[in-house]
């Protein structure tokens, strides 16, 4: 029965599933990779990997852990593929090797984007704890993803009927397979901010904001928010990545517990002393009583008696924040929205925490 429906599975699981030839030509290709890689599964299926999205300079690295796939069953490990734009994509890379009847045997390659979380990480005891997180994440993301792509067959009705009631149960073991993903995904992230190391590069904040707000377009257009900008911070030298992920758990928070029609406004700010800035995101959103203000930046919090309850989103931006020098806050009232700021050098440099 498991393997009837093993396709169906694989198109609806959220990460990047496909599988390979021993030769390394792919065989197939799932949404999410397609989501992940930009390319059509007309455009990947019989096309060699290598020339795909590996870059020239990792195809040795490639075959390598191919061969340790082929000879071990399997091998998890952290690399540089691309997109089809040609930008550079850091990714988890899970291959396992499979040897079906009747068929040429084969390796299944799961991918998830890490990007935003680069880095060259030190070789201490943060490392070694980052690759427990990181082994430990994975273990469970292969099982949940096996929950979230059966649920998703099921409901869709095609493992048989299925009642009204019986509908409404299994949409809650989605939201809450959903739920659960996405608090394994932040575990990740918090783990590989905190051990990476920072990397200056001078940055010009309108375009580092644009990108951020193009990676949410397409949520905040689906609810009718607007996003307005005031940046009057030209150029800066800071991890480009490690901001861009603060204001992206900034902004994502306040498309989604801001009202539909609503407004959230980015503005990046010289501050008195010129050494710094201060960039911040505000929506007009319900507001936060001054009891949960505390508790914002703790992670997995929950707010009050709602059944709001926060991820580690924030702490990972406290984290890389306070990491550049920097501090955070969030300033908020019930009924008047909330402003999240992160004060920021306008250089990188002896504030800084590196990687302990």
């Amino acid at each position: 029965m498991a393997e009837r429906f093993t396709p169906d599975l694989v198109e609806e699981s959220p990460d990047a599933l496909f599988s390979l030839s021993h030769a390394r030509v792919v065989l197939s290709w799932n949404r999410g990779a397609q989501a992940m890689f930009g390319f059509t599964s007309n455009e990947a299926i019989g096309r060699p990997l290598d020339l795909l999205i590996v870059p020239p300079e990792h195809h040795a690295e490639a075959r390598h852990f191919t061969d340790i796939a082929i000879a071990c069953g399997d091998t998890l490990f952290e690399t540089i593929r691309r997109h089809k734009d040609g930008s550079p994509l850091c990714v988890d890379v899970s291959m396992r090797a499979c040897s079906p009847k009747n068929a040429e045997p084969f390796l299944v390659v799961s991918k998830k984007n890490v990007t935003a979380l680069r880095g060259t990480m030190a070789p201490t005891q943060t490392q070694l704890d980052r690759n427990f997180v990181t082994t430990m994440t994975h273990e469970l993301r292969s099982p949940l993803n096996a929950i979230i792509g059966f649920t998703s067959l099921m409901y869709k009705g095609k493992a048989g009927p299925v009642s009204k009631t019986q509908l409404e149960f299994l949409q809650d073991v989605a939201t809450s397979a959903n739920d659960l993903m996405h608090m394994i995904g932040g575990l990740d992230e918090l783990a590989k901010a905190t051990a990476a190391r920072l990397r200056p590069e001078p940055t010009e904040l309108a375009s580092l904001v644009d990108e951020v707000c193009e990676r949410v377009r397409e949520d905040a257009s689906r609810r009718q928010i607007r996003i307005a900008t005031q940046i009057d911070v030209a150029n800066v030298v800071v991890d480009r990545s490690a901001v861009k992920q603060v204001l992206a758990h900034y902004l994502t928070n306040a498309i989604e517990y801001g009202p539909d029609g609503g407004t959230v406004t980015i503005r990046a700010i010289a501050a008195d002393d010129r050494a710094s800035f201060r960039l911040e995101v505000q929506d007009t959103g319900p507001g936060i009583a001054d009891s949960d203000l505390p508790k914002l930046f703790a992670g997995w919090c929950r707010l009050g008696r709602s059944r709001r309850r926060g991820g580690l989103g924030l702490l990972t931006a406290k984290q890389l924040v306070e990491r550049h020098g920097g501090t955070v806050g969030v300033t908020s009232a019930p009924g008047e929205g909330s402003t999240f700021w992160a004060c920021l050098p306008h250089v990188l440099g002896a504030g800084a925490r590196d990687a302990r």
